[in-house]
């Protein structure tokens, strides 16, 4: 049972307010748990405000914290929804919901929906850590896309190589991954393959 005991959060640039349960923030987040229980002005005004973060995603992660399953995204643009929702996942230590967006991202190039496209790769290289699963998901989709397929690399993707030496490192190690017999097909992947578990423990 949930208590009454609730807090502001105040996003992007015009200040959008979702009025939440704080004990289901502090639970999903370290970022919330440090900013409303500790010794910040945060927890006196029970407000937290992130002026560079998306609405829009933002709401997808309210879904998330109220126990709603995420579905995959249907087309491109909500691709880079859940990407950000990605990036909101790093920066506020949720890994449980960095792990579903995982889930659903990969749900969605199975049932190939959408693709990361040149532009969204960039920026989740540009804007998650070296750490990151859902890197690999990515960078390995795009080779599977190129394997055996063409002799020449696409001028975009070329170009983000260019830019982005982790990408290229990832992209490589998949393509040479492909060469050795790996298969090729993430319907036989684990279906936690790309989760991330800070305390050691494997999904069930």
């Amino acid at each position: 049972m949930l208590t009454e005991d609730m807090a502001n959060i105040y996003v992007g640039p015009k200040r959008k307010k979702f009025h939440l349960h704080k004990e289901l923030l502090c639970a999903r987040s370290g970022y919330f748990t440090r900013s409303l229980a500790g010794d910040f002005k945060e927890r006196e005004e029970k407000a937290v405000y992130l002026p560079d973060d998306d609405v829009a995603s933002f709401e997808l992660l309210v879904l998330w914290i109220y126990g709603s399953k995420l579905k995959a995204p249907g087309n491109s643009e909500e691709l880079s929804r859940y990407l950000a929702v990605y990036v909101m996942g790093e920066k506020f230590f949720m890994e449980g919901l960095r792990n579903a967006i995982t889930d659903s991202v990969k749900a969605c190039y199975l049932n190939a929906s959408a693709k990361a496209s040149p532009e969204q790769l960039e920026y989740l290289y540009n804007n998650t850590s070296a750490t990151c699963q859902l890197r690999l998901l990515a960078a390995r989709t795009a080779a599977m896309d190129l394997y055996g397929r063409t002799k020449h690399l696409p001028d975009s993707l070329r170009e983000l190589i260019k830019k982005c030496p982790d990408f290229a490192a990832d992209f490589a190690e998949a393509l040479l991954r492909f060469s050795a017999g790996e298969p090729r097909y993430l319907s036989r992947e684990k279906d936690c393959e790309y989760h991330e578990h800070q305390d050691g423990k494997s999904c069930v």
